[in-house]
């Protein structure tokens, strides 16, 4: 996220719009895990669905996303567009 945990971020002008341009959902603890990212990885390695991810973005005055799914499964296209849904504005 371009703005980092804990930033304090100017507020955008009235008119202007923020769109986080790359987002990805995804639950490593299911199952069949994930392909990425590593278990290795503390940082990502974790469940990211739109809750959590608009926890971190308000402070940022994000006002949309683009949920990207680069999972070569294809199970896991479909579930990732559906649960963006969940989203409450």
């Amino acid at each position: 996220m371009a703005c980092a945990e804990g930033a304090s971020p100017a507020p955008p002008a009235a008119s202007s719009r923020v769109i986080d341009a790359h987002v990805h959902f995804y639950d490593p603890t299911r199952p069949q895990g994930v392909p990425w990212p590593s278990i290795n990885n503390a940082l990502l390695y974790k469940a990211t669905y739109p809750g959590r991810y608009l926890a971190s973005a308000r402070s940022c005055q994000v006002n949309g996303v683009v949920a990207v799914e680069a999972s070569g499964w294809l199970e896991d296209n479909l579930p990732g567009v559906a649960r963006t849904g969940e989203c409450d504005g």
